[in-house]
C-alpha cells in the first residue's frame, strides 16, 4: 500500500506499466474489426457506427495538433484501425504536424510490408493487444491463429525500427498469466506494457473481474517495474 502514491508519480505512469500520457489523444478510426474479443467494449449486434471521411480526420488531427501542440501524441485505435484503406495517409499527414504517432492493433493485418510503409508514414509506436498464451488468447480473441499474428506483428515492428508496447486485459480467465505475459513484454523488448482493467461493457458485460485484490495487484505491478 506505501508504494501506491508513487505509481501514480508521472516517471512511473508513463514510461511504466500503467497510465495515458500527458496530451495523449486516443481515436477510435474505425470500429470494424477483424476478430470476436469477448472483452470488447461495443456491443456485437449493433451494426458499425459511420467513419470519418479522409477530410474530416484530417480536421480531428488539426484540431488535436493545435489543441495540444506538436508534442501530443495521436493513438489510432478502434476496432482494427488496419481495415481502413487511408490509415498510411492519415499516420503520415500526422507525422507531418509533428505529433508522435501511435497505433493499437491486433497484429492480424500487420506483416513485413505495412510494418515497412507505417515505418515510412511515420508511426513512432506500435500497440500490439495480448491476452495470453496462444490458447488463452486465441480464445479471448475468438479466432485461432490470432496469437501467432499478434507476436508476429511484434516482431515485424521491431525489425523495422517502430517502439513496441503490448496491450493486456487483465480478466479473471488470464489473471494468472500476468507473470507470464510481463516476461514476453521483455523478451520482445516493448518499451511498455499497458494493462487494462476490464470494464464489463459490450462484450465484455459478462465477463468476470480479476479475482484478486486490485491493490495487489498494483503492488505486483510495481514490484516487477
Amino acid at each position: 500500500m506505501n508504494a501506491l502514491p508513487r505509481m501514480l508519480e508521472v516517471d512511473n505512469v508513463e514510461d511504466g506499466c500503467l497510465g495515458h500520457s500527458i496530451g495523449e489523444v486516443v481515436w477510435n478510426t474505425t470500429y470494424r474489426c477483424n476478430l470476436q474479443c469477448k472483452h470488447c467494449y461495443l456491443p456485437s449486434r449493433e451494426p458499425p457506427s459511420p467513419e470519418l471521411s479522409f477530410e474530416e480526420a484530417c480536421r480531428l488531427i488539426d484540431d488535436t495538433a493545435r489543441t495540444f501542440g506538436s508534442g501530443a501524441q495521436l493513438v489510432f485505435s478502434g476496432g482494427e484501425p488496419l481495415l481502413r484503406g487511408d490509415i498510411y495517409e492519415l499516420v503520415e499527414y500526422a507525422h507531418s504536424l509533428g505529433l508522435r504517432t501511435a497505433m493499437a492493433s491486433n497484429g492480424a493485418l500487420i506483416g513485413l510490408e505495412s510494418a515497412r510503409r507505417l515505418k515510412e508514414a511515420g508511426l513512432d509506436e506500435l500497440a500490439i493487444s495480448v491476452d495470453g498464451d496462444e490458447p488463452v488468447h486465441d480464445g479471448i480473441r475468438g479466432v485461432k491463429g490470432s496469437f501467432g499474428k499478434a507476436i508476429e506483428a511484434a516482431l515485424k515492428a521491431r525489425s523495422v525500427g517502430i517502439s513496441l508496447q503490448l496491450h493486456f486485459t487483465l480478466t479473471a480467465e488470464n489473471e494468472h498469466l500476468l507473470p507470464w505475459i510481463i516476461e514476453l513484454a521483455e523478451r520482445l523488448g516493448a518499451r511498455r506494457l499497458f494493462i487494462f482493467d476490464l470494464i464489463p461493457v459490450g462484450r465484455g458485460a459478462h465477463l468476470r473481474p480479476p479475482s484478486t485484490p486490485i491493490v495487489e495487484l498494483f503492488e505486483y505491478v510495481f514490484r516487477r517495474q
